[in-house]
């Protein structure tokens, strides 16, 4: 007889851990982790009241790859699947806390992908809602951004180096060329950075954490804020410092692989730093998710108040989330609760997991529309949502909001409708609808095919010329009762009227766009079309030289802000404005009540 093997026992690690429902809307499940010498570490959930919790750690991490939940833990004796970042991440937390707070046989952490049982959007809804609570109570709040990369080391040496610059320096360097970076640091007795630094801070910083939704509740809220990369193990602080420094400078800007142009490259020869050429050679840059996430910490310690619930909002829109409710939210649990909309709607804004996320967008809109008028408008982004059956009056903050609205260029001084007031009007029946009042102005016959800032320059003005060349040397509509010319309605129009924060701009601007044309044909050579469509503009070829590159570099910028994301359109009868990419010929053109910018 063969001997083909013991029969397989039935053993506690064979039996799946089931999440049971906690005793109360206060409760919460620590992670105790235990750990003693030469034994394997064993997990069990510890339920407690909040007020009553033992010290513990929030550990946070990546939420980018919840799923699939392929990583086992034993706790409590049972299978426990989680996502590979969670089971790093604990492990980085339970490492961390035993370097900055001494070793424990038991300790406790919070980490909401493994406490909150993934498979119930009530559990789900009174833990997110408590979360603020959470990050307050917690001793320290540990960021595991994973593993140590080719980057990692130069990469937090490059933030030590800019933490160090004094504050009070910090104004010297607003108006001095990137170029002229390393004789201030040597000024300064600082190592200037060089290539490879400055491309491990771009690889460190386009870590999917640092553009999580939740990473912004966490630093703003959390107590001690610990950073751990590998085996690197960074204070917040050193970064805050290194963040600041780049927001204040605006050399942050520069920070995109296609702008590191000045670095000579050979300093990337070796195989050590065949990442860093790889990484040169794509398109990857600072992101602003980045920035408005230390923005909005340094804001809320310096004033000792959160903010406001609409500025979130609009400031955190480059933020990624894997489920588009956790937009809304991780910035509700944010904000400041006594102002707009919170005092007018107490109890209809509040964390809820078993509403649709089309539901939970449009309530806001709703709301905040009631708070603060059509301006809401302005946030619906000029492209496809990306939640699905979500109205087109609805912006969707969980995608990047182009065009911005012009009224960011400096105070929105003109009102395209008078006196007349929005009537506000919504129906429970129709949850869906917007009622608005208005007129009609016109309808677009003829749009830009090819407008954005990213284009040449000359590109962008043959552009204008197409629509310029349809229109009647007299424009049809009268400003105070006198006429303007083509010409100058075009220029006001690509300006969209405002330079350097002045409305209306100054007459002044028309010359300085005619000699701008000129310049920029002078850089170009073949202009046989554009040519003939300046001749229609009254525009001179060969007009002496009076302004210089700062002053065009300048219009420049007055340009690209207002036409971002824009397209230069003509109406039928004649009327030429700038509006969303998105415009086709037959759009109706309106002016709204109560839609003043």
């Amino acid at each position: 007889m063969d001997f083909i093997g013991f029969p397989k026992r039935n053993c506690a690690t064979d039996k799946p851990f089931v999440y049971t429902i906690l005793p109360s809307p206060t409760s919460i499940r620590l992670l105790e982790i235990t750990s003693k010498l030469w034994c394997r570490t064993k997990y069990s959930f510890h339920v407690v009241e909040l007020t009553e919790a033992p010290t513990f750690d929030v550990v946070s991490h990546s939420r980018r790859d919840l799923v699939p939940r392929n990583n086992i833990i034993l706790c409590d004796d049972k299978t426990l699947r989680i996502c590979g970042d969670a089971k790093n991440s604990i492990n980085t937390g339970r490492k961390v806390a035993s370097k900055t707070s001494g070793k424990m046989k038991t300790r406790y952490i919070w980490i909401d992908s493994v406490c909150i049982n993934p498979e119930d959007p009530m559990d789900r809804t009174a833990q997110i809602s408590m979360m603020p609570k959470i990050l307050k109570k917690a001793r320290n709040v540990i960021i595991g951004l994973g593993k140590k990369d080719a980057f990692t080391s130069d990469a937090v040496k490059a933030l030590k180096t800019l933490s160090l610059v004094p504050h009070d320096e910090w104004s010297n360097l607003v108006s001095l060329d990137w170029d002229c970076q390393e004789q201030y640091f040597y000024r300064l007795n600082i190592v200037p950075l060089q290539l490879r630094s400055w491309l491990s801070l771009i690889a460190f910083f386009n870590r999917p954490w640092f553009s999580g939704i939740w990473a912004v509740q966490e630093v703003t809220i959390g107590n001690d804020v610990i950073v751990a990369c590998g085996k690197e193990i960074i204070p917040w602080e050193t970064i805050s410092k290194a963040l600041s420094f780049l927001a204040h400078t605006e050399w942050y800007k520069e920070l995109h692989t296609n702008r590191l142009i000045k670095f000579p490259r050979n300093a990337l020869k070796g195989r050590r730093l065949k990442r860093h050429q790889i990484l040169l050679n794509s398109e990857i840059g600072f992101k602003m998710a980045v920035i408005q996430l230390e923005s909005t910490r340094a804001g809320s310690e310096s004033t000792q108040i959160l903010p406001l619930f609409r500025y979130l909002l609009r400031a955190h829109r480059y933020c990624e989330a894997s489920d588009k409710r956790d937009i809304i939210y991780a910035l509700l649990g944010l904000s400041r609760k006594d102002t707009l909309p919170f005092t007018k709607f107490p109890d209809v804004l509040s964390v809820d997991y078993e509403m649709a996320a089309q539901d939970i967008y449009t309530n806001v809109a709703r709301i905040l529309l009631q708070c603060y008028g059509l301006g809401i408008l302005s946030d619906v982004q000029d492209s496809i949502a990306s939640i699905p059956n979500l109205p087109t009056w609805v912006p969707d903050y969980s995608v990047l909001r182009r065009p911005l609205p012009l009224s960011m260029r400096g105070d929105c001084t003109w009102s395209a409708c008078g006196n007349l007031e929005w009537k506000q009007e919504f129906l429970e029946t129709e949850p869906n609808s917007l009622i608005l009042q208005g007129m009609l102005l016109d309808t677009v016959c003829e749009k830009v095919k090819k407008q954005n800032k990213c284009l040449h320059p000359m590109e962008f003005l043959d552009g204008v010329y197409e629509i310029a060349a349809h229109l009647d040397p007299v424009y049809p509509l009268s400003m105070g009762g006198k006429f303007q010319s083509s010409r100058e309605v075009v220029w006001r129009t690509i300006l969209a009227d405002t330079y350097r924060r002045e409305h209306p701009a100054p007459q002044q601007c028309e010359e300085l766009v005619v000699h701008y044309q000129e310049w920029v044909r002078n850089g170009v050579r073949n202009e046989p079309q554009a040519t003939c469509s300046m001749q229609r503009l009254n525009l001179t070829e060969n007009q002496p030289r009076k302004y210089g590159k700062e002053e065009f570099s300048y219009l420049e910028k007055e340009i690209e802000a207002a036409n971002d994301a824009r397209t230069l359109f003509r109406t039928r009868k004649g009327y030429v404005g700038i509006g969303a990419q998105s415009l086709r010929p037959s759009d109706e053109v309106w002016v709204l009540a109560g839609l003043g910018g």
